[in-house]
């Protein structure tokens, strides 16, 4: 079974139990960005998968303190040409059945150039994922891939999503019910302008 580490240590809590993760602890744990939605906080991190070619990614979300929980997952491979690791965290607003923020971290294999997500009401935008820096990276597979870190305030409203080769090819596309794997609690659709 693969391992996960958990992006808490990077914290500074070591509360994994929580999470379900068994950490690995021989992995480093890298922080490809953080950040916060009004009282809401962020994280995506990834690490070198113990023994294989790839990655262990993850995202997740806490309010206030991560010692009062953590929203998120994580998932170990190596992000091919023609598939990425696409993951989304959510919290959950004030109202039920509202999101309050929702985090979005994905890695993709060097091909990968630039990403096109179209939102529900037919907006599209180009992102374009980054390497962390080299120098964080101290020699782990980490080095070896392209990332997006983000978050938006409420549901990422993206209907579909197209990887891009520098020439332009599509290499990878994805519609709403594989971005990130929404569960029906937390699906986006009745939120979002366009629906």
């Amino acid at each position: 079974m693969r391992r996960f580490f958990t992006l808490l240590a990077i914290v500074g809590v070591s509360v994994y139990a929580l999470t379900g993760m068994a950490v690995a602890a021989s992995n480093q744990e890298i922080l490809v960005a953080k950040g916060h939605v009004g009282g809401y906080h962020w994280l995506v991190a990834a690490a070198q998968d113990e023994g294989r070619e790839g990655i262990c990614f993850e995202v997740g979300t806490f309010k206030g303190n991560p010692r009062n929980g953590v929203n998120g997952g994580g998932q170990c491979s190596a992000p091919a040409a023609k598939r990425g690791i696409l993951l989304t965290a959510t919290e959950p607003g004030a109202r039920p059945g509202r999101l309050a923020m929702t985090v979005v971290g994905a890695a993709f294999n060097q091909a990968v150039k630039s990403v096109k997500v179209t939102s529900f009401d037919g907006q599209t935008k180009r992102l374009t994922p980054r390497p962390v820096p080299r120098s964080r990276t101290q020699g782990s597979t980490v080095a070896n891939f392209r990332y997006l870190a983000f978050a938006v305030r409420g549901p990422w409203c993206a209907e579909s999503m197209v990887t891009l080769a520098a020439n332009g090819k599509p290499l990878w596309e994805a519609s709403w019910e594989e971005i990130g794997g929404h569960r029906k609690a937390h699906d986006p659709r009745s939120q979002c302008p366009g629906f």
